[in-house]
Formats: C-alpha cells, sequence, structure tokens
C-alpha cells in the first residue's frame, strides 16, 4: 500500500519483469539472440520508468551497440546476423504484411468470426516470411541452402514449442525440489511436445523441395539482394502503420 500510494505502479512493474527475464538469460545460455532480446527489455524498462518514448529501432540499434562494444568479433557470428536481420525485418515488415492480410482477408471473407481467425494465423506466417525475407543472403553464404517450408513448418512446430514444452518445462523446474512426482509428470508432457515437434519437422523434411542448394552469392549478390528488397518494399515501407507486430 505504502508502495502503491506513492509510486507510479505502471512505470515501475517493468522494472520487477527484469528480475525473470534475467533467469531466462541465464537460463538459455546467454546467447547473442537471448542477450539482444534482454538488453532490448531492459531499455523498454528503462523507458518506462522514465516515461519517454523509443523506437524499436532505437532498441535494436542499442542491443547492437552493446554487444559489439563488449565483443566485436560478434558482428562475425551467423548468430548475431541472423538474429539483428530477422529482428529488423519483423519490425519494419511484418506490420506491413499483416495490414495487406487483413485488408485482403476482410476483403474476400468480410468482418466475421473465421476473418477474425484467419487474421491471428496470419501473424506467426508474416514473422517468419519477413524473418526469411531478410536472412535469405545470411543463409546462404553460411548454409549455402534455402528452406521452402519454413513457414509451414513453423505454424506446426511453433505452437508445440512454445506453448507446451517451454512451460512444462519451466514449471517443472520450479516445483522439481517440493513436488517431485509433479514434476516429472510435466517434464514428460513437455516431452510429448518435443517429440511431436521432431516429427513434424522429419515430416516436412521428407518433400524433395523442402531445401534447395545454392552457391555462396558473394558480397556483390548480397548487395544486390538487399537493394532490390529496399526497392521493392519502399512503397509498403513509406506508408504509416495501423497496427502493430506480434
Amino acid at each position: 500500500e505504502y508502495l502503491m500510494l506513492r509510486l507510479n505502479i505502471k512505470r515501475w512493474a517493468p522494472l520487477l519483469c527484469l528480475a525473470p527475464q534475467l533467469g531466462y538469460t541465464l537460463l538459455a545460455g546467454g546467447s547473442t539472440p537471448v542477450l539482444r532480446s534482454f538488453i532490448m527489455v531492459c531499455c523498454v524498462a528503462l523507458a518506462l520508468i522514465s516515461a519517454r518514448r523509443v523506437s524499436p529501432t532505437t532498441l535494436l540499434a542499442a542491443a547492437a551497440f552493446m554487444l559489439l562494444l563488449h565483443d566485436p568479433s560478434q558482428l562475425e557470428s551467423i548468430s548475431f546476423q541472423l538474429s539483428f536481420a530477422a529482428v529488423a525485418a519483423i519490425i519494419h515488415i511484418c506490420p506491413r504484411l499483416l495490414d495487406f492480410s487483413e485488408n485482403l482477408i476482410q476483403r474476400v471473407i468480410g468482418p466475421d468470426k473465421l476473418c477474425r481467425i484467419l487474421t491471428v494465423i496470419t501473424i506467426p506466417a508474416a514473422v517468419t516470411i519477413a524473418a526469411t525475407l531478410a536472412t535469405i543472403p545470411l543463409l546462404l553464404v553460411h548454409f549455402n541452402g534455402l528452406s521452402l517450408i519454413s513457414v509451414p513448418a513453423n505454424l506446426v512446430v511453433e505452437p508445440l514449442i512454445c506453448l507446451v514444452s517451454l512451460p512444462c518445462g519451466f514449471v517443472a523446474t520450479m516445483l522439481l525440489h517440493h513436488f517431485p512426482h509433479l514434476s516429472d509428470t510435466l517434464f514428460i508432457c513437455g516431452g510429448y511436445g518435443i517429440s511431436a515437434a521432431l516429427f513434424c519437422i522429419d515430416q516436412f523434411s521428407q518433400y524433395h523441395f523442402s531445401f534447395l542448394w545454392f552457391p555462396d552469392p558473394g558480397m556483390i549478390g548480397i548487395f544486390l539482394y538487399y537493394a532490390a528488397l529496399l526497392l521493392a518494399l519502399a512503397p509498403v515501407l513509406s506508408q504509416p502503420i495501423r497496427r502493430c507486430a506480434a
């Protein structure tokens, strides 16, 4: 009561969220994508506490600056390149894709319940498409190949991992010492989610067109691809966003 009467709870509540975020960062091993997310969350919390607005692009740039300040060699790592390229595309391209898909669905079906369901389904699809468009040259450089089933695979695999395996694993870890039997049951349930995800991945990978091999595009090819992508998306990127990406 003392704090509620003297502090702006909406401003200081994000600060309390940093503790579990830090725990997850340490639990995940502190990889580059995880550290990027943690730094961006910290910047958002500081912005809310100080009642300042900050753009997603500024958050991404701050995360890149801090990571490179600590270890400049990360600029050459594949995890750094793929993570920041994908998030930049999600920030700038995904909202436009969602606007386009929502308008298209409403024109074809109309503003009914089915339209809302389809709109929700398009969110993970738009995120995957945006991230794929931004990382194609990097994937070709490091892996000499491109997956053609990433969108349908993500729609199936991501819910199994994020909505089944991860929640069961986190809750089971917290109950491990006090309720071992319940913890074992949750671990088993989470294992079912992982097994189902692996089974789906195996089924998708059996298609001959699921993965295509390409040569290294080189620096000139990478430059031409991103230049063409920016030119193709310039009319769309110049338009205001009516909604936020998920």
